[in-house]
């Protein structure tokens, strides 16, 4: 049995695209640096934070790198996302 899995895009304010099936990544390359971030989706701004990095998972990456992050594991089932705050 095959199961069919969504692909999705993500836009940086530069304008860099990146295609991604499990999660995206977003850190500043430094153990010391901290970023200032919002999170947006269709131009409707969801939230401002200061981190070291966040993890966007779709369900079928919420096993990887966002659960090693302290997110928990949701089906791939369901159709949603989960946002990981990197303190």
């Amino acid at each position: 049995l095959q199961e069919k899995r969504p692909i999705y895009e993500t836009f940086s304010v530069e304008g860099k695209k990146e295609i991604f099936v499990n999660e995206v990544v977003i850190h500043s390359g430094s153990v010391t640096k901290m970023l200032e971030l919002e999170l947006s989706i269709q131009n409707q701004v969801i939230y401002n934070l200061r981190a070291d990095g966040l993890i966007v998972s779709s369900s079928t990456g919420s096993t990887a790198y966002s659960y090693s992050g302290g997110g928990p594991i949701i089906s791939p089932k369901l159709d949603a996302f989960l946002v990981n705050i990197c303190p």
